[in-house]
């Protein structure tokens, strides 16, 4: 495991900021830190959970593990889900409204009609956190709540801040696109499709973090700063 995968390790850098420097954490993974000694191609069937509290992301069944991408943006890897549609990682664990999410990620294409699940709860109340239904300006969902044009083309990445909550609010790239109220009761995270493995999103993503609070504004920024460097957006 890279030491940096180590929460104990991590902390070591304390004048260093990372989304462990706020409260709430409850899941933060990435394509870098997340995962070692991958080649391009391979199979993920773990992605670790980098905030401490266990949550990793996980695919047991091989068909439906994505795969690992290098070199593709700003010199690091990605997560890829397929064009079939029926590629995703799940945890699922205690996540109730207000949590505010984070995600960085490109959809590839659009397939089919319908929505197309980018993020989904963890199996247990099978609720759709995060919903692409269209394709060149993705239009978003939010929890079934509020929908949105991102104006985002297919094959550009975005970093993108949800808060699930009854003062809840939707961000693309730094800029508010909606608020309203988007109460979510998830149980858990699934990136990539549906719990049942259907309606899944074509993307590559690199980065999520998920918090079990509505961070403040300032918050929203230093992560979306933090973000925005990382991957150079």
């Amino acid at each position: 495991m890279n030491s940096l995968s180590n929460p104990s390790a991590i902390g070591l850098f304390s004048s260093v900021f990372t989304p462990r420097s706020l409260s709430g954490l409850v899941l933060w993974a990435n394509s870098t830190l997340s995962v070692t000694g991958l080649a391009d191609g391979a199979s993920v069937g773990n992605i670790t959970d980098l905030s401490g509290s266990g949550n990793n992301l996980v695919q047991a069944t091989g068909a439906l593990q994505p795969t690992f991408k290098t070199n593709q943006i700003n010199g690091k890897p990605a997560f890829r889900h397929d064009v079939s549609g029926t590629q995703f990682v799940q945890s699922v664990f205690a996540l109730n409204a207000p949590q505010t999410m984070f995600l960085v990620y490109k959809q590839n294409s659009f397939q089919g009609a319908g929505g197309r699940d980018i993020v989904w709860d963890g199996g247990i109340l099978f609720s759709s956190l995060l919903l692409a239904s269209n394709t060149v300006n993705q239009k978003w969902n939010l929890n079934a709540a509020l929908a949105y044009n991102t104006q985002v083309a297919d094959g550009v990445y975005a970093y993108v801040t949800a808060v699930y909550d009854v003062a809840g609010l939707g961000r693309v790239n730094g800029v508010q696109v909606e608020a309203g109220n988007i109460s979510s009761n998830a149980g858990g995270v699934t990136i990539g499709g549906s719990a049942a493995g259907t309606r899944g999103a074509q993307i590559d993503w690199t980065e999520t973090i998920w918090y079990n609070r509505h961070l403040s504004a300032a918050e929203i920024i230093r992560i979306e700063d933090y973000l925005k460097n990382a991957y150079a957006l």
